[in-house]
């Protein structure tokens, strides 16, 4: 699914098909995807033993965000300054490039 189409919010449990984060499919997936397409998308990765907006953390993994599964439940509020935080970085990001021509 995720070949023919492009999201603009991935979530994901740290667990999901019961392999390992350095061997999952879909993570290997979004790092290979070219960074004009990864850069329009919010990764979120949840789990046990994640602690919620730890971003060494998730710039480990590969995630925008990382999630607390106890967390969940305040999902909304952990993730609206992750996308504005994102958005902001990257309209930043595009505004420069265009300005020098490259877009």
């Amino acid at each position: 699914m995720m070949r023919f189409n492009t999201f603009d919010l991935v979530i994901m449990p740290d667990t999901f098909n019961d392999i390992p984060l350095e061997r999952n499919p879909v993570l290997d997936f979004l790092n290979h995807l070219p960074m004009s397409v990864r850069r329009h998308m919010i990764f979120v990765l949840f789990g046990e033993s994640l602690k919620s907006n730890d971003r060494m953390m998730g710039f480990t993994m590969s995630a925008n965000v990382v999630v607390n599964s106890q967390d969940l439940g305040k999902i909304t509020d952990i993730l609206m300054p992750a996308i504005s935080d994102h958005q902001m970085l990257y309209r930043i990001f595009s505004n420069t490039l265009e300005e020098l021509g490259k877009i």
